[in-house]
């Protein structure tokens, strides 16, 4: 059975050590001076978006808890209000 946490399955969900990841490498792009972004994609939820933008994270992919959600445009005002 394929490990649903690889990018490539639908509904994978946010590896822990992902958070992690996120903050070194903001402080990585601090340290050189580029322009690079940070967009975090799979997994991405009401529950966790917060701590992904807290980490560092500057755009999020949320696919599944958008398009699956009865009311996709109240899922993203939910996901919106839950990154502040």
């Amino acid at each position: 059975m394929p490990d649903v946490r690889e990018p490539r399955f639908r509904r994978a969900e946010i590896i822990p050590q992902t958070l992690d990841k996120i903050s070194q490498l903001k402080e990585l792009i601090r340290k050189k001076g580029p322009t690079a972004l940070i967009e975090v994609d799979g997994g991405i939820n009401q529950a966790n978006v917060g701590a992904i933008v807290s980490a560092g994270a500057d755009a999020v992919v949320a696919g599944s808890s958008v398009f699956d959600a009865s009311d996709p445009k109240q899922a993203i005002a939910a996901l919106k209000r839950a990154e502040s």
